[in-house]
């Protein structure tokens, strides 16, 4: 077709009548038909995406008990553990986190080489060159950069009725000497099967901040499970602002990958819209997909990122070439994250793009692939 015409296309009627009980997505895309001086033949120039009608709306499967298996409790004084027919969690008792999860011998989840811990909440993000002239330094003036936690209570929750054992903590998270912080109720409900849900309530308190980088858990997993899949928009990174180039779809990448490499290392990678995600090594690992909500339901869809990188190297950091590894997979995995804006040249992150410091819910479900 010569430019600047239009033309109609007409798709079948079968695909517009379509009503599954699953999601579906219809991709359109235009592509050269033979190449050109600035493009090979199959080119992609444009495309578009529709989510089909559905009987019921998007839903995920979700861990349940699943066996028979009686879960065992071993309270010890500075640890609690799980354990079920071939795998066990690890609980600090001190400062009431997840610290390692093994599943037929093999670690899923590892203690982080600074916190000891595998999992914690993190509101904290690399800047990128856009929050570094407006939004860097409000966040560091509240402290938002050095949260602490302090454990506040610690019960163990049998429920013989599902054989299912829940794990509720209440800690105190809070930068040092400033006078605002969060309460934050975190429930671990470990099923049979190895499967297991965490669920986090947060209730800011004092005088808090108007604006968070992020709201979401840092986890921490063996370097080895650096095979990524997901289901979402991909492949390339998405942030509430800087989306619209990405498709939905099923990806793989594996850790490195999944990096966007700026000129100036900082803040990236986030993926969007994603119904699931997987790591693993040599198809052994574990699936997250989004967990139980304040409305009692499971969320949909999730943000994460992947990396090697702590978000304190990448800061530290003026030339990739600076950048150190860590000896681990660093796994964020999101309920929220702000815009990225254009603060650097141009305006900062719209209102609708922010994420705000209130009181929030959120969670995730974890499954163990290939054991």
């Amino acid at each position: 077709m010569a430019a600047r015409k239009q033309a109609e296309l007409v798709l079948p009627e079968y695909i517009l009548s379509h009503n599954s009980s699953t999601e579906t997505v219809l991709t359109i895309t235009f592509r050269l038909r033979s190449a050109t001086s600035w493009a090979d033949a199959s080119h992609e120039i444009a495309w578009w995406q529709h989510k089909l009608p559905s009987q019921s709306s998007l839903s995920i499967s979700n861990p349940s008990a699943g066996s028979s298996h009686k879960l065992q409790v071993q309270n010890l004084k500075s640890t609690v553990q799980i354990y079920g027919s071939s795998w066990s969690l690890k609980f600090d008792r001190a400062r009431g986190y997840l610290t390692n999860w093994v599943s037929a011998g093999v670690t899923l989840l590892e203690p982080d080489s600074l916190t000891g811990v595998a999992m914690t909440p993190s509101f904290w993000r690399a800047p990128t060159d856009n929050d570094v002239p407006i939004s860097l330094p409000y966040w560091r003036r509240f402290g938002v950069d050095d949260m602490t936690s302090q454990l506040r209570s610690w019960e163990v929750l049998p429920n013989s009725s599902e054989g299912v054992v829940e794990i509720m903590t209440r800690t105190y998270l809070a930068p040092p000497i400033l006078g605002w912080g969060f309460h934050a109720e975190t429930t671990y409900s470990i099923f049979p099967n190895g499967s297991w849900a965490v669920k986090v309530k947060l209730h800011p308190t004092g005088s808090y901040p108007i604006t968070l980088p992020r709201i979401g858990l840092d986890v921490t997993l063996p370097k080895a499970l650096e095979e990524v899949t997901w289901s979402g928009l991909g492949p390339g990174e998405s942030y509430p602002d800087k989306r619209s180039s990405q498709k939905v779809g099923i990806w793989s990448k594996i850790v490195p990958e999944l990096q966007t490499r700026y000129e100036v290392p900082q803040e990236n990678g986030n993926r969007m819209d994603t119904r699931w995600v997987k790591l693993l090594s040599h198809s052994v690992g574990i699936m997250v997909t989004g967990g139980p909500t304040k409305e009692g339901t499971d969320a949909t869809t999730f943000q994460w990122g992947a990396g090697p990188h702590r978000a304190t190297a990448l800061e530290a950091a003026r030339h990739p070439c600076d950048l150190v590894e860590e000896d681990s997979t660093l796994l964020k995995l999101n309920a929220e994250v702000a815009g990225v804006g254009s603060a650097a040249c141009g305006p900062g992150v719209g209102e609708e793009f922010e994420v705000k410091c209130r009181d929030t819910e959120f969670g995730f479900f974890f499954q163990p692939i290939g054991l």
